[in-house]
C-alpha cells in the first residue's frame, strides 16, 4: 500500500514536472521567438535583418515609415533612369532634362541623408535594448516619436514629387479607346 503511494506520488509528479517543462518550452517558443514575424526585402535600407525584425517589432511605426521610404526611393530612381533614357535620346535637349534630373537627384540625396540619420538611431536603439533591456526600452520610448516624425517629414517632402509619378500609370487598350471618344 505504502509503495503504491510512492509510485503513484512519483507519477503524478513526473506529470506535473513534464507539464511545466512542455509549458515553459512553447511559452519561450511563441511568445519570445522573433523569427516568425517576416520582415520585407528593403533594397534601399542598409539595416541588418536582425535590426529590421528588431524594428518591426518594437518600433512598428518606424519599421511602416522604412517601408514607404524604400518604395519612394526606388519610384526616384526609376524615375532618374527614365530620364537618363530621355538624354540620351534627344541629346540637343540635355538642359531641360538636366533641370529635371538635378531636382530627383537632390531629393533622393536628401532623402538618404534623412534616412542615415534615422539608421544610426535605430542601431543605438537596438544595440542599448541588446544590452539592457531596461535602458533600451527607456530609449525605445525616448526615440520612437522622434524617428517616426522625422521619416515622415521626409516622406512627405518626397510625396510632393513623387505623386505625379504615382498617377501616372500605363492605361489599357480599353481605357484608351474610352479616353478618345468621351
Amino acid at each position: 500500500m505504502v509503495k503504491e503511494k510512492k509510485k503513484k506520488s512519483k507519477i503524478v509528479l513526473i506529470l506535473i514536472l513534464c507539464i511545466i517543462l512542455s509549458g515553459s518550452y512553447f511559452g519561450l517558443k511563441y511568445y519570445f521567438n522573433y523569427s516568425k514575424v517576416e520582415i520585407s526585402k528593403l533594397d534601399t535600407i542598409s539595416l541588418k535583418p536582425d535590426v529590421m525584425l528588431f524594428t518591426k517589432t518594437l518600433l512598428p511605426e518606424v519599421y511602416e515609415n522604412l517601408t514607404k521610404f524604400d518604395k519612394e526611393i526606388k519610384l526616384i530612381n526609376i524615375e532618374i533612369i527614365r530620364l537618363k533614357k530621355i538624354e540620351s535620346n534627344f541629346p540637343e535637349q540635355k538642359k531641360i532634362v538636366a533641370i529635371e534630373s538635378k531636382k530627383w537627384i537632390t531629393l533622393k540625396k536628401n532623402m538618404q541623408k534623412s534616412l542615415s540619420g534615422a539608421e544610426k538611431k535605430i542601431k543605438s536603439v537596438y544595440v542599448s535594448f541588446s544590452v539592457n533591456e531596461i535602458t533600451g526600452t527607456d530609449l525605445i520610448t525616448e526615440e520612437k516619436e522622434g524617428l517616426k516624425q522625422t521619416l515622415e517629414n521626409s516622406l512627405v517632402e518626397s510625396d510632393k514629387e513623387t505623386t505625379r509619378l504615382k498617377n501616372r500609370k500605363k492605361k489599357s487598350f480599353f481605357e484608351k479607346i474610352k479616353d478618345l471618344l468621351f
